[in-house]
């Protein structure tokens, strides 16, 4: 395993003045690019959406301000009260030897098959790329005229999003890489990984549309290779 790639988010919460009925709009987000200065890795994207208090993920997962009560007095709260978002930033960590899969020894699936350990801790450089986007998070809310901001420190525990990438680099080197460009195994001519292995980094996007791309044209070069005698 070349690389095994998470996202981290820290998140503020700012009111804005003025009211809006939230519960009538639409869940929406803004994203904007920008980078930072920690190594190599960088902050991918932010992420902006506004705070929609009859959802109790929104609440939770993006430490937004909570309105109390039930009932009618919750209904008022949420027509009345200011209006919130979250910004939140999505980074990329960086290839760490502590960080990697092995089979677990111990651990069998329901059909005997050995299930896999993963051992992945967040690093130095994570740490401090998820500081400077909290001090740059807020930085732009106030600028845009937030008040009472809240940020939310350090990087998410490992496991709280998963997208399994990474473990079968593509490349056009066998000594370096897994797969070949169209996701057939250097070292296996008739084996094709067709999922998320071959993305040895990962975007904030959900991966599933790329993989179905790869995964289409692999095939059509499996076909075709297929039809001429090559497989």
């Amino acid at each position: 395993m070349s690389k095994w790639t998470w996202e981290f988010e820290r998140r503020a919460g700012p009111l804005f003045d003025g009211s809006c009925r939230r519960c009538r709009s639409v869940w929406s987000s803004a994203r904007i690019q920008n980078s930072s200065e920690c190594e190599r890795a960088r902050t991918s994207q932010w992420d902006l959406r506004p705070s929609l208090p009859e959802h109790s993920f929104e609440q939770k997962a993006f430490a937004v301000h909570t309105w109390l009560g039930y009932g009618a007095s919750l209904k008022k709260a949420v027509k009345e009260g200011e209006y919130g978002i979250s910004l939140g930033a999505f980074g990329e960590s960086l290839a760490r030897w502590d960080n990697y899969i092995e089979i677990d020894r111990d651990l069998k699936d329901a059909w005997g098959i050995p299930a896999l350990r993963i051992s992945m801790t967040h690093g130095d450089n994570e740490a401090a790329l998820m500081e400077d986007a909290g001090a740059t998070a807020a930085e732009m809310l106030e600028a845009a005229g937030a008040k009472d901001i809240r940020v939310q420190a350090g990087v998410e525990m490992p496991g709280m999003a998963i997208h399994e990438l990474g473990t079968a680099r593509m490349g056009n080197d066998p000594k370096k890489s897994v797969l070949n460009a169209f996701n057939q195994a250097h070292d296996v001519k008739n084996l094709f990984v067709m999922d998320g292995a071959s993305f040895v980094s990962s975007a904030c996007q959900n991966p599933t549309l790329t993989m179905m791309a790869v995964t289409v044209r692999a095939c059509d070069h499996l076909i075709g290779r297929f039809r001429k005698s090559e497989i």
